[in-house]
C-alpha cells in the first residue's frame, strides 16, 4: 500500500561496497497494482487481471537481464530479495512460471506466500473480479471506462486492499499450492523472520481473563499446554503472549515454506533474527507500552548497512552484527552460499527444519528458540 525505493532505508550504497550491484524497483500499489475486474480480464490476451504490481516486477527483472551488464552486473547471477510485501513478491516470483530463468537465487524476509504473513490461499480470479466490481461501484463507476476516467488519486484515496489472485497466467495455482506441490522455480533460497514481528501489528489485546477464555474455546484439552507456552497470569503477560503469537505464526509460515522448498531438493538457508540493538535506531513508539524488540523490518537496518550512515555513535556490537548480516546476504548472492570469510557456519535445512541460523547477541545455527511454540501452532493450525 505504501513505500518506494527512494526511502533512505533501501539505499544500496553499502551493499554495493561488498561488490554486488543493487537494483531497486518501483511497482504499482493498492488498487492501481492489484485491482481485478471482469472488463479488464476480457480485454487481456491472457484472460487475466489484477496482478499488475507483480507484472511490473516481472518487467523489471527482464530489464535487468537486458541491461545489467552495462552496470557491471552479470545477468546469470541475479538474486531477488525483499521484506514483508517484498518477501511476498519474492515468493511469488519463485512460484510463478513466468519468472523462470530471470534469477538464480532468492532471499525472503518476514513474508508468507499468501495474503499477510501466513500460508493462506490466494483468492480466485472470479472472487477478485467480484471485489473489483464492488470497489468500482463504491467510487461511483459502473464500467471500466468510468474507472479509467477517474483521477488516480481518487481511486487510491478510496482505499481497499486488493490482493494478488490466481489468475491462471502469473499464478496457474496459488503460490502456496505451487510450493506444496514442488512446482516452483528451483533456485537456492535464504529466508526467515524476526523475533518480535507482532510489535506493531497487534494494536489491541484481550485482558488475561478473556484471553484465557478464548484459549479454552480454541484449544480444549490442550489449553494447559497452550498457556504454558503463552503465559497469561496477568494482563501484562497476556499482552506479551498475544504479540508473540503473531511473531510465531510468521516464523511458522517461514519454516513451512523452507520445508516445502527443501523437500523439492533445493538448498535452503533458514534464519531467525532476534538481535536487540544497543543504539536508538527505531523511531517508532513501542506499541502497547512493551519493550521494542526485533520488530517487523528490524533486520533491514543491518541488511542495507544503514548504521554506517548514522549521525551519532553506533555501538561496536551493532556494527559487528550488521557486517555479519550483510556478508551472509552478499555471499549468498555471489556464490549461492552465505558462508565464507570466517563467519559462523550456516548449515542449510536438511530433512527437517529443526535447525535455524539465529542472528542475535551470539550468531550460530541451533534449534529454533521458539520450536515448542511453533510445533504447537503447527499441530493446531486450524485455530
Amino acid at each position: 500500500m505504501v513505500g518506494s525505493p527512494r526511502e533512505a532505508l533501501y539505499d544500496g550504497e553499502e551493499l554495493a561496497r561488498k561488490e554486488v550491484v543493487v537494483v531497486t524497483v518501483n511497482y504499482r500499489l493498492g488498487v492501481i497494482g492489484f485491482l481485478a475486474h471482469p472488463e479488464l480480464t476480457k480485454e487481456s490476451p491472457h484472460h487475466a487481471s489484477g496482478n499488475y504490481g507483480l507484472l511490473d516486477q516481472l518487467a523489471a527483472l527482464k530489464w535487468v537481464q537486458r541491461n545489467i551488464a552495462a552496470f557491471g552486473g552479470d545477468p546469470k547471477k541475479v538474486t531477488i530479495f525483499g521484506e514483508s510485501a517484498g518477501a511476498f513478491s519474492v515468493n511469488s516470483h519463485v512460484a510463478s512460471p513466468l519468472s523462470n530463468g530471470l534469477f538464480r537465487a532468492a532471499i525472503s524476509e518476514s513474508g508468507g506466500v499468501g495474503a499477510g504473513f501466513g500460508r493462506t490461499e490466494l483468492p480466485s480470479l472470479e472472487e477478485s473480479e467480484k471485489k473489483g466490481v464492488k470497489f468500482a461501484e463504491s467510487v461511483g463507476a459502473h464500467s471500466l471506462a468510468e474507472l479509467r476516467a477517474m483521477p488516480a488519486e481518487k481511486l487510491l484515496q478510496a482505499g481497499g486492499f486488493p490482493q494478488a489472485n490466481v489468475d491462471g497466467w502469473f499464478f496457474p495455482e496459488s503460490a502456496a499450492s505451487l510450493f506444496k506441490e514442488g512446482k516452483e522455480n528451483k533456485v537456492p533460497f535464504l529466508l526467515g523472520s524476526n523475533s518480535d514481528e507482532g510489535q506493531h501489528f497487534i494494536r489491541s489485546v484481550l485482558p488475561a481473563s478473556e484471553y484465557i477464555g478464548q484459549a479454552k474455546k480454541d484449544y480444549g484439552d490442550d489449553v494447559a499446554q497452550f498457556l504454558r507456552l503463552y503465559p497469561s497470569d496477568s494482563d501484562q503477560a497476556a499482552k506479551i503472549s498475544q504479540q508473540h503469537q503473531f511473531s510465531d505464526r510468521t516464523a511458522l509460515a517461514t519454516r513451512n515454506l523452507a520445508g516445502d522448498v527443501a523437500r523439492g531438493g533445493t538448498k535452503v538457508y533458514l534464519y531467525y533474527f532476534a538481535y536487540q540493538d544497543g543504539g536508538v535506531y527505531d523511531t517508532e513508539t513501542p506499541t502497547l507500552g512493551l519493550r521494542l524488540g526485533a520488530d517487523h523490518g528490524g533486520e533491514l537496518w543491518y541488511v542495507f548497512g544503514v548504521l554506517n550512515h548514522w549521525k551519532t555513535a553506533v555501538p561496536e556490537a551493532d556494527l559487528k552484527v550488521q557486517n555479519t548480516v550483510m556478508s551472509y546476504w552478499t555471499n549468498f548472492a555471489k556464490t549461492l552460499d552465505p558462508n565464507g570469510g570466517g563467519l559462523p557456519a550456516w548449515k542449510p535445512v536438511g530433512q527437517s527444519t529443526d535447525q535455524v541460523m539465529v542472528l542475535d547477541q551470539s550468531v550460530g545455527t541451533q534449534p529454533h528458540p521458539r520450536a515448542a511454540q511453533l510445533d504447537f501452532l503447527h499441530t493446531h493450525a486450524a485455530k
